[in-house]
């Protein structure tokens, strides 16, 4: 379901520990809206740029940044470019070369 998203809503009011933010970062589509910002979502998301975080988990929230994020493409292109910068940063080939870079350290 991910693959064809254009975005994710990502509707937590608690969370302890997720990898859907990470594993929607794989696919094409071009941002993620969480409703909430727990468990670190505003880092993951709304720092890094790859989506938006609603302030509150109300529905009236929700819908601002939904239209917000399809009223301006220059919100679209950004998220693209995060995305796309992060899918690098959280690649295996970076993780590995970072791991022979420290092996050669030691």
């Amino acid at each position: 379901i991910f693959m064809v998203a254009v975005i994710a809503l990502l509707g937590y009011f608690t969370i302890v520990i997720s990898g859907v933010d990470i594993m929607f970062g794989r696919t094409r589509a071009a941002a993620t809206i969480a409703f909430q910002d727990v468990g670190g979502l505003k880092e993951t998301i709304g720092d890094r740029g790859t989506g938006l975080v609603a302030p509150k988990p109300d529905a009236e929230d929700v819908r601002k940044e939904i239209v917000r994020y399809f009223e301006d493409p220059s919100i679209a292109e950004s998220c693209r470019k995060a995305i796309k910068k992060e899918k690098e940063r959280l690649s295996w080939n970076r993780f590995c070369s970072c791991l022979t870079a420290f092996a050669k350290e030691l």
